[in-house]
């Protein structure tokens, strides 16, 4: 009878035993049938090629596309090759400095600019921006020059025109206050305007304590397009004895501003002479 009561204890027990265990043999089938599926993902094949897109099109989306990711980074080697580019990397170098110094410096000479970069070590690589909302991409060029005491200095260059589309550059307090001298006086925007073609609407600043955001609104030369404005941004960004300047570089969504400032206040509006805050 003993004997018996054993047995009745150990079946019991591997029975219970058995029931705890289903669930892991239940898993252990399912993730083992699963895992045995021949699952495979085919990317969209993409094909890399210059679009026709409108220059104020591409000066008005490059930095959303910088700041969202949309681009392609090209190697050096497709040059020359299947890149069908209207410049080369020595003609990008060249007009890059050239434009950054006779248009967005102003009083420094191209010449003096040049010569500054011309020591140090620079990137130049090809890029293709895509406009994710119709799937569109144009060519660009993306310049980096590095120096040891504030950092690097980055442009951006539409290869079709040869314009500069957009830059970030860290400069000096000297540099910082001319800077924004000169977009408060309206030389730069001047400058500005004589380059893209376009006509300043107005300016609007808006600032907190480490950051200033000016806003140039302007409007393409032409009688069709009076009240097509055309936002470029100009963010000048401080950091204890550093200052970095971004133009047309970044979405000011990336950026945080101080919620109490009001940029729409007239106060805060640069305005032309033949244009009242009103409007």
């Amino acid at each position: 009878m003993k004997k018996n009561n054993t047995s009745i204890y150990i079946i019991a027990v591997l029975l219970i035993l058995f029931a705890f265990c289903i669930p892991y043999f239940v898993f252990l089938y399912e993730d083992r049938r699963t895992s045995n599926y021949d699952i495979h993902y085919t990317a969209e094949n993409v094909t890399l090629e210059d679009e026709s897109i409108a220059f104020y099109e591409k000066l008005n989306s490059v930095s959303e596309n910088y700041s969202d990711g949309s681009f392609v980074y090209l190697n050096n080697s497709d040059i020359p090759g299947t890149l069908d580019s209207r410049m080369t990397p020595k003609e990008v170098y060249e007009k890059a400095l050239k434009d950054f110094a006779d248009v967005f410096v102003g009083n420094v000479p191209s010449s003096k600019l040049i010569n500054s970069y011309s020591n140090l070590d620079y990137s130049i690589s090809p890029v293709y921006m895509i406009r994710t909302f119709n799937r569109d991409m144009y060519l660009v060029w993306d310049m980096v020059v590095f120096y040891d005491d504030m950092g690097s200095t980055e442009f951006i260059i539409d290869d079709e025109s040869g314009k500069l589309l957009s830059f970030r550059i860290n400069v000096n307090k000297a540099f910082r206050d001319s800077f924004i001298k000169d977009i408060e006086s309206k030389d730069l925007t001047g400058r500005m305007g004589s380059y893209y073609n376009l006509n300043l609407h107005n300016i609007k600043k808006t600032d907190n304590d480490y950051l200033t955001m000016y806003e140039m609104f302007f409007n393409e030369d032409s009688i069709e397009n009076t009240f097509s404005f055309i936002d470029l941004k100009m963010i000048v960004v401080d950091s204890y004895d550093s200052y970095t300047i971004y133009y047309n570089f970044l979405d000011e969504s990336y950026l945080v501003f101080d919620s109490s400032v009001d940029s729409l206040n007239n106060e805060n509006i640069i305005t032309n002479d033949t244009v009242t805050s009103d409007e």
